[in-house]
């Protein structure tokens, strides 16, 4: 009985374990065809001749290192986007890897072409014309035309992309898209001018900034949009200021510069942060991709002069630093600034203080990417490693201070030197009258009257000449 009760326990196990395994199986069956469905689905939405270019650019290896040739064409835009430098010329848009690799030669026929970007992908659009194309770092993946001229656009990390055009029935239209081949996943008609849009990162929203004219002065505003909802989820009225800009950072703060000041909102467009500008004049300003913002203030025509501000991703300043040359541009990272003329490159601390700078003739553009610093002249784009050049900057200074340290102590050497000296030929010059004059105190007379015609030769002379000549006494007799 015992052995029976022992069989049966072992094939009720044994049934127990096909059952799971059974089970597992369905489970697997219905993942598999799950995402064969979802696949299929989204079939028309993935671009595999996109992908398998990048694919392929990823596996051809790394180039041949920096400096590499400029193509021609007059320089736009230098820009790091990924893994990859964007170089935009009135002509063309490249692509390079970090290691000189040309990853995308396309020509954009644009006459206005503008850069909008977002990890390897780049939005390429005709400001005032109609054309706009989507490439990734190796390919153009889709190119369109719009029925109305562009006015602005912007490109997210979850690959929305906006396009404000003119429209003929209001007086701008925001079109997004997430697949160029589809219809827009959201539009909103603008009563008023949109001067500038910017995506969430990584959720279906946005933010539009407009302006408006109210009793003679600019009513500027910014309205927050989800694409769920097709209206308004709120607005932040700036009466009196013209906005210049806006930027949706990270999905968490919205910063916006105007013509008199610089403001950060929350995502509830809730002001927490602003920096007047306190009646200088805006240059140009430049949004940081740490969160924070690099404002040029000033006039170089008429002043000869321009001032930069660091503010941090708070909008509180970190510091300023003023030049005397033409800002051909600017940029700032986490740790420094960097700021370009035409024949230099500057690198600043946040608190304003030079660190080091490179001579470079003939310079249009530069980037910062990590410890790399890219930049551009008229003929290749190169780069250098701005550990290695603070480096370089901290050991010239370094021997500089250890040269003047020398000359100080050799200075002092020398004047130690030449004081003991004195003291000697004082005490040979004491030493030789003692040892001509046993008296030492007609000595001492007769020198400091030997002295004394050194100080008044004319008189002193004139007193030995009548003490020499004996007195006439027989004249004096006579007058008497």
């Amino acid at each position: 009985m015992a052995k029976l009760t022992n069989l049966e326990k072992v094939r009720r196990t044994r049934a127990r374990k096909r059952m799971y395994k059974n089970l597992l199986l369905l489970a697997l069956a219905a993942v598999l065809v799950f995402f064969s469905i979802s696949l299929v689905k989204r079939a028309e939405d993935v671009d595999f001749a996109t992908l398998y270019s990048d694919l392929r650019a990823d596996l051809a290896g790394s180039g041949d290192g920096y400096p590499v040739p400029l193509p021609g064409g007059k320089i736009l835009k230098l820009q790091n986007a990924g893994d990859n430098l964007l170089l935009l010329t009135d002509t063309n848009l490249y692509t390079y890897n970090l290691s000189g690799r040309q990853t995308l030669n396309a020509q954009h026929g644009m006459s206005n072409p503008m850069l909008a970007y977002t990890g390897d992908r780049a939005l390429l659009y005709d400001r005032g014309g109609t054309k706009y194309s989507l490439y990734s770092k190796s390919a153009l993946a889709q190119s369109g035309s719009m029925n109305f001229p562009i006015y602005v656009a912007d490109i997210s990390a979850n690959e929305n992309f906006a396009l404000v055009t003119g429209s003929d029935q209001s007086l701008a239209l925001v079109s997004v898209y997430n697949n160029p081949k589809k219809e827009p996943i959201f539009r909103y008609w603008s009563a008023r001018m949109v001067l500038d849009v910017s995506l969430s990162e990584n959720q279906n929203a946005m933010v539009i900034a407009c302006v408006d004219v109210q009793d003679g002065d600019y009513l500027s505003s910014i309205s927050r949009f989800q694409f769920s909802i097709e209206k308004e989820m709120g607005r932040a009225d700036l009466p009196g200021e013209l906005i210049l800009g806006v930027d949706w950072f990270n999905n968490n703060t919205i910063r916006v510069v105007t013509d008199k000041r610089a403001i950060l909102f929350d995502n509830d467009l809730r002001q927490i942060g602003d920096y007047s500008f306190a009646g200088q004049r805006l240059d140009r300003f430049f949004f940081r991709p740490d969160g924070g913002l690099l404002v040029v203030f000033g006039s170089y025509a008429e002043e000869k002069q321009l001032k930069t501000v660091l503010l941090n991703s708070r909008f509180n300043k970190q510091g300023e630093y003023t030049v005397n040359y033409e800002i051909v541009t600017a940029k700032a990272d986490a740790n420094r600034l960097y700021l370009a003329s035409s024949n230099k490159i500057e690198i600043v601390s946040h608190d304003g203080v030079l660190l080091t700078e490179l001579a470079l003739p003939n310079l249009h553009r530069i980037e910062p990417v990590g410890d790399q610093l890219f930049y551009a002249d008229n003929t290749q784009i190169n780069v250098s490693s701005v550990k290695q050049l603070l480096a370089a900057q901290e050991e010239k200074e370094r021997q500089e201070a250890a040269a003047r340290k020398a000359e100080e102590e050799a200075r002092k050497e020398e004047q130690a030197s030449s004081g003991q000296s004195s003291e000697e030929d004082l005490s040979s010059e004491s030493g030789s009258s003692s040892a001509s004059e046993p008296d030492g105190s007609s000595s001492g007379e007769e020198s400091h009257q030997e002295a004394e015609p050194e100080k008044d030769g004319e008189s002193v002379s004139s007193a030995s000449e009548a003490a020499s000549s004996p007195p006439d006494t027989s004249e004096d007799s006579s007058q008497e």
